[in-house]
């Protein structure tokens, strides 16, 4: 009863008040008066006040539910998100201005406290009145099935329905194989096995609040990733901040997935890589137990995998590769480090071969194999389709991301300095990822929240964005006034876009979802851009990016245009890397 009390449901207007706003408000007022020390004692107590300014979206949307009682649940949502995401942009402005007072670890550590606070604001308004969608209930039933029956019989959670915790109807079909008696889950078990004990404390919400924290994670590792990279504090800053108000972090905040953990994995592992000739042997073993690690979080996750254990292994055989050839110390440590990232993947091929008398690569390729095509044979479109499609692509979602084919060649420059084994612990497994994931049928994620499949490389594509907002302040610098404001107007709409998609993925999270097949048919722009498209009074942008799902007649020339723009973001970009230079 309590969910349809919410205001995301009708009548939701009383509870938002008695409940769900007062917990915000607590949770963030509690959140600006930690973060208050940092801020210069001058600007403190301005700090202070404007906080309370945050409180008039209760107001609003009163007043907005009150215009439109027929858009009630929907104005309620938007003004509870608006209201998280304000507090987090408040919380960074403060932080920003005191960030220079602090150790580095210090402003990643308070960043990430932001987007917790901000992220534990959410959750219960997604627990109780947003259902989970598409994969989600499945991993639930998992870790359901973990933490009661400490098993991964999945019989009963599924016949008996007892996924109605979380789940408001009947799931269609299980998401499960077959194996005698026993029903075993095909989606990967690594993820379910990390939020079994939340699930037990605390249901769905406990899960929520578990990726919640892993995006904090994230977050954090990702500030000191631009910082390892050499990057100016304030560039690194606000490369990180946008990151996190951001589609697809932001979205898969919210997502009982596994991607966003893969995506922790890889930062850890690539900044203990990029220590280089200073890391140590237990330094790279735990790199390698990373790496064996990420097979169990998602199968798709094999071949970044296997270009990080490619890392690992050239780090690993450094001293074999010197003079020390014949030495059985360094024979005993590379063997240790081998030992470490084998472990986790022998025990998950036992697993598999006990649930499913198949091996390896995981159970769910083991329901697909002679059942649909796996890779497509057209990795140029997966290629494309990741970045520009129309529905399931990056930049029409974010196009803030534009900045990352700008910083292409401003990244490669790092490449001195001793960060050459970072690059390479970020590249290597973008390349190996990227070609898999482009050749694969499915390269979209299907019924899943655009750029899914990207989560998993943020590291490299922040990275390459902070290079790219590197080199465009230092060209607007030397502009002059019209190319300065042009260049801010560009980047300024880029981030607006950005940022408004990500608060109507938020608010109304239906709108994440799409499948092919039903664009196919209904040769529709998807529910974002319809969505839009009302808004704007029938105009559909969406037409500007090309269909390669759908494969339009238009996709060929709009797929054309839209790579020789990439392409010439990347020439601009090396062009004023080497004015920089200069």
């Amino acid at each position: 009863m309590v969910a349809f009390l919410l205001p995301a449901q009708a009548g939701g207007s009383r509870t938002a008040v008695l409940w769900l706003w007062p917990y915000a408000f607590g949770l963030a007022t509690l959140g600006t008066l930690a973060l208050a020390r940092v801020v210069p004692a001058p600007e403190r107590r301005l700090f202070l006040g404007r906080h309370f300014l945050l409180y008039a979206c209760l107001p609003a949307g009163w007043s907005f539910a009150a215009a439109d009682p027929s858009g009630m649940a929907a104005r309620w949502a938007a003004a509870y998100v608006v209201f998280a995401f304000a507090f987090g942009l408040h919380a960074a402005q403060g932080l920003w201005r005191g960030r220079n007072g602090l150790a580095d670890a210090g402003v990643a550590r308070l960043l990430a406290s932001i987007v917790l606070v901000a992220q534990l604001i959410i959750v219960p308004f997604y627990a109780l009145a947003i259902p989970p969608e598409a994969d989600e209930p499945h991993y639930l039933v998992i870790a359901q099935s973990l933490a009661f029956d400490g098993d991964l019989d999945l019989q009963n959670d599924y016949r008996q329905a007892r996924y109605r915790a979380f789940y408001p109807g009947r799931l269609s079909e299980p998401h499960a194989i077959e194996v005698g008696p026993r029903l075993y889950p095909i989606r990967d078990v690594g993820l379910p096995i990390l939020a079994a004990l939340p699930f037990a404390l605390a249901g769905r919400a406990g899960v929520l609040i578990l990726i919640g924290i892993i995006t904090a994670l994230v977050v954090w590792q990702s500030y000191l990733l631009l910082r390892d990279l050499g990057f100016a504090r304030g560039i690194a800053f606000a490369t990180v901040a946008v990151a996190a108000m951001t589609h697809p972090l932001l979205t898969y905040a919210n997502q009982i997935y596994p991607d966003l953990t893969v995506t922790l994995v890889v930062l850890l592992a690539a900044r203990l890589l990029g220590r280089g000739t200073l890391l140590s042997t237990r330094g790279l073993v735990i790199a390698a137990a990373l790496v064996g690690l990420l097979p169990w979080l998602t199968t798709r996750a094999w071949f970044l995998a296997l270009g990080l254990a490619a890392c690992v292994l050239w780090r690993a055989a450094s001293p074999l590769r010197a003079d020390a050839t014949r030495d059985g110390a360094a024979w005993r440590k590379a063997g240790v480090v081998v030992a470490a990232g084998l472990a986790p993947i022998l025990v998950l091929a036992g697993l598999n071969q006990a649930l499913f008398g198949l091996a390896l690569p995981g159970a769910g390729f083991y329901q697909i194999r002679g059942q649909q095509v796996v890779l497509s044979g057209e990795p140029y479109a997966g290629a494309l389709g990741l970045f520009f499609d129309r529905v399931f692509g990056l930049i029409g979602r974010a196009p803030i991301y534009l900045l990352a084919f700008v910083g292409i060649a401003g990244l490669l420059q790092r490449r001195g300095a001793g960060r050459g084994a970072l690059l390479a612990a970020l590249g290597v497994p973008f390349l190996a990822h990227f070609v898999f994931i482009a050749s694969l049928e499915h390269w979209h994620s299907d019924w899943a929240p655009a750029s899914r499949n990207l989560v998993p490389l943020l590291p490299l594509l922040v990275a390459a964005g902070a290079a790219g907002l590197e080199l465009t302040v230092a060209w607007v610098r030397v502009l002059g006034r019209p190319g300065r404001i042009a260049v801010l107007t560009l980047v300024g709409a880029a981030l607006g876009w950005s940022i408004f998609v990500s608060l109507v993925y938020a608010a109304l999270p239906q709108i994440r979802y799409n499948l092919p097949e039903h664009l196919r048919v209904a040769g529709t722009t998807g529910r974002l851009w319809r969505f839009v498209q009302d808004q704007l009074g029938g105009i559909d942008v969406g037409r500007a990016f090309p269909s390669i799902v759908q494969d339009s007649g238009s996709a060929g020339p709009l797929s054309a245009l839209w790579l020789a723009a990439a392409l010439g973001l990347v020439l601009a970009g090396w062009r004023l890397r080497r004015l920089r230079s200069a």
